[in-house]
């Protein structure tokens, strides 16, 4: 079971609407509270949105808990705080046939060696350095027995990137490299590209303001940037936001 704080998230929830109902003769604005569905997956935010749970919305804030954090101390900064998600796939298809007589067949596990290989000069060769930017395969499948060569290999993993640019870059040099390869090993290719999450960035004025704001109530950090995913920030490319990590003071990792 994966919940990284998820109850967490709930019940805190439930508990500032608590604290909102009782201030409510205070408040000048009408505020609205989403109990997303489906983060994990990367599908919830699009569809709180296209249900209308950002109509007439001007702002939006977020949290989520961080476990390297110590409870009582919560970071928000300025700029990138997520990395933008792209997940892949490819389905490399050859000739199979006995180990004994690779010359008889065509080999996609040669090509798929050279080719995880070769997508790791993306980061390295293609992509602004001073971006943090970063490539992983992840899952490799490929032949069933020690002395005959497969009829296909398949492979699959993420790119996260910090900028619009690097993104589209990545992406390019991504097919690039593999049909070019996938021609130099005689094999085909079929490549799915499933895109995330774009760059979760924070507003600056609401940075500032939430940041004011938490240094009467708990220890200000900035904690660095992430190249995990974050769904929020489909409602940041909709609405100025702010997104926050708030120490929950954990042994483990968040994932």
């Amino acid at each position: 079971m994966h919940a990284c704080g998820h109850d967490f998230h709930l019940t805190s929830l439930l508990g500032a609407a608590e604290r909102i109902k009782e201030k409510a003769g205070q408040l000048t604005v009408k505020v609205r509270l989403i109990f997303q569905p489906a983060e994990e997956t990367h599908v919830g935010a699009e569809q709180v949105i296209a249900s209308g749970g950002l109509a007439d919305v001007d702002v939006i804030v977020g949290y989520h808990n961080h476990p390297n954090l110590p409870v009582g101390q919560i970071s928000v900064a300025n700029g990138g705080r997520n990395a933008a998600v792209d997940q892949f796939a490819v389905k490399l298809t050859g000739v199979g046939g006995h180990a004994a007589k690779p010359h008889e067949n065509i080999d996609p596990i040669l090509a798929l060696a050279s080719i995880v290989t070769a997508l790791q000069s993306i980061v390295s060769r293609s992509l602004d350095p001073y971006r943090q930017s970063v490539l992983s395969v992840t899952h490799v499948k490929g032949g069933q027995t020690w002395n005959v060569i497969p009829d296909s290999t398949w492979f699959e993993g993420t790119i996260r990137t910090f900028g619009d640019h690097d993104r589209e870059r990545a992406k390019e040099k991504f097919y690039q490299i593999i049909n070019g390869q996938a021609a130099t090993y005689g094999v085909s290719a079929d490549i799915e590209w499933v895109p995330g999450p774009p760059v979760l960035a924070n507003d600056p004025i609401l940075t500032d303001i939430l940041a004011e704001n938490i240094q009467h109530h708990a220890n200000l950090v900035n904690f660095p940037p992430s190249a995990g995913g974050e769904d929020f920030a489909f409602y940041a490319s909709k609405v100025p936001s702010v997104f926050a990590e708030i120490g929950s003071g954990g042994n483990s990792g968040l994932h």
